[in-house]
């Protein structure tokens, strides 16, 4: 049976770790794409070279060419700019989504029906710039965040509240039966009818 083609864009340490999670699980085939020339290429060789020892027969290629991810199942998009000191969010963010912006365009052409997961800050406001991407599945856009105490996934919606992990689930104040009610939050989750929403 064919393994799943997932591809990570953004060799950086964070789609980097995402790369190796996945060959060393024996979960798919990775292609990493960055822009740095070279970059892809020296980080999946030395993950591949480290499969044996680990006993994993997926394959890990680096490149600088979208065309490499054509027809993957799931797109992990982790590049852009990391948040620098006396750097505001907003400047983050506009900086950020002209670089998602124009890796969902690439994803669109070349992979049209993968599931898209991104991990580029701010989470929330590139899951919205996916989900109103030209050509994309709004359904398919997920954002993914937190740490191995903590993991939450984001859906795609105007309000792309993260859903908390099932064994931390707060109650909300109104017995709305979703996994996390942001009912003290300004704006209010559109299930929830708790009067201080």
């Amino acid at each position: 049976m064919a393994l799943k083609k997932v591809s990570i864009v953004g060799a950086g340490n964070v789609g980097a770790t995402c790369a190796y999670s996945l060959v060393n699980r024996r979960l798919a085939d990775v292609i990493l794409v960055d822009i740095v020339e070279g970059m892809p290429q020296g980080k999946a060789l030395d993950m591949m070279e480290a499969t044996p020892i680990v006993g994993s027969d997926c394959k890990i290629t680096g490149t600088n060419n979208y065309i490499d991810t054509q027809d993957s199942d799931i797109v992990v998009i982790t590049a852009g700019l990391a948040r620098k000191p006396g750097m505001s969010r907003d400047d983050l963010l506009f900086k950020n989504v002209k670089i998602v912006g124009g890796v969902v365009d690439e994803v669109v052409k070349y992979s049209p029906d993968s599931i898209l997961i991104l991990v580029t800050n701010p989470l929330d406001a590139m899951v919205y710039v996916a989900q109103k991407s030209r050509g994309f599945r709004a359904s398919a856009s997920w954002g993914w965040r937190g740490s191995s105490t903590r993991r939450a996934a984001v859906p795609s919606s105007p309000w792309s509240w993260a859903f908390r992990s099932r064994t931390r689930m707060p109650s909300c104040s109104a017995g709305t039966a979703i996994p996390w009610c942001p009912c003290r939050a300004t704006r209010p989750w559109p299930g929830c009818r708790s009067p201080s929403s």
